[in-house]
C-alpha cells in the first residue's frame, strides 16, 4: 500500500467515527454501537519497517482500528492478520523471528508481545 492510500484508508476510518459522533450529538448525546464486524473495512496498513515511534504507533493504531471493525478479538487472528501488514523490512524481521522461534527461542504468542517486538 502506498503511503497516499494509507492516508486515504485512515481518513475514511476517522470519516467514520465522525459519523459516530455526529449521531451521538444528534440523539441528545446517546448512541447505540453495533460491536458485529462491518464487511466492508478499509484493508489494515502495511508497516515497512521505518524505525520511527510514530510510524509504529499509526501502523497498530490502524490495526486497532481495523481489528475493531471486522470484530476481531482474539489474540492468535490478530498475530495472524497482522503479519500480513508486514512489508519489505518489516517482512523480513518476521520472518527470522519465526526463524528464531522454530530453534527455541520464545515465541510471540500475544498481540501484547507482537507490539513490543516491534517496538525494540
Amino acid at each position: 500500500m502506498t503511503e497516499v492510500e494509507g492516508y486515504k484508508a485512515r481518513v475514511e476510518a476517522l470519516e467514520a467515527q465522525i459519523k459516530v459522533c455526529m449521531a451521538a450529538v444528534a440523539n441528545g448525546g446517546v448512541i447505540q454501537v453495533s460491536t458485529a464486524p462491518m464487511g466492508n473495512a478499509p484493508t489494515p496498513p502495511a508497516f515497512h519497517g521505518v524505525r520511527s515511534a510514530r510510524e509504529i504507533d499509526n501502523f497498530l493504531w490502524g490495526l486497532k482500528a481495523y481489528f475493531r471493525a471486522m470484530g476481531i478479538e482474539d489474540d492468535a487472528q490478530k498475530m495472524s492478520n497482522a503479519t500480513f501488514s508486514l512489508k519489505d523490512v518489516a517482512l523480513v524481521w518476521w520472518r527470522h523471528r519465526c526463524d528464531d522461534i522454530r530453534r527455541g527461542f520464545d515465541p510471540i504468542n500475544t498481540w501484547d508481545g507482537f507490539k513490543r517486538e516491534l517496538k525494540k
